[in-house]
């Protein structure tokens, strides 16, 4: 059976050719003033290690009110294609708003992501690789995002070249 054959026979059966589960986010990114709101923060959190990996303990705040969750776009087969989206969701009533969409870095390899919070819970440092935050890609880069969620904005700590 040719491929094409293959792929009607899945689709009439109702499989989901491509699924757009994710919301693109593209972080407009800043860098804080030194009289910026969110330079507590940065003090914080820029220089702190950051757990590798993905973690649920690392995903959930500090006063277990927010988590970070993890979504993800299927390709024609169902599976993860490779663009992810991360949402902040209030554990209490489940409302969810997505703060950041990204490639992998590398096709395959899962999503390249580390975060840490701060310790009241208002701001969390996404650190990572991708290929862009839009779907469909742009360019590899590298990534240390600060987020700060109560004024819902993104201020760039990346060195990076």
């Amino acid at each position: 059976m040719q491929l094409q054959s293959v792929m009607t026979v899945l689709l009439g059966i109702g499989l989901e050719a491509c699924g757009h589960h994710v919301t693109v986010v593209t972080p407009i990114l800043r860098h804080a003033s030194l009289d910026d709101s969110g330079q507590v923060y940065v003090r914080e959190l820029a220089h702190l290690p950051i757990a590798s990996g993905l973690e649920r303990d690392h995903l959930v705040s500090p006063d277990r009110h927010l988590k970070l969750a993890l979504t993800h776009d299927n390709g024609l087969l169902g599976m993860p294609n490779g663009f992810y989206g991360v949402t902040v969701v209030d554990v209490a009533s489940g409302q969810g708003r997505p703060i950041l969409s990204l490639w992998e870095a590398d096709a395959g390899s899962g999503i390249d992501l580390n975060v840490r919070w701060s310790a009241d819970s208002r701001a969390v440092r996404l650190v990572g690789r991708t290929q862009g935050f839009r779907r469909y890609g742009g360019e590899f880069r590298e990534f240390v995002i600060l987020f700060l969620v109560i004024d819902d904005r993104y201020l760039n700590l990346c060195k990076c070249s």
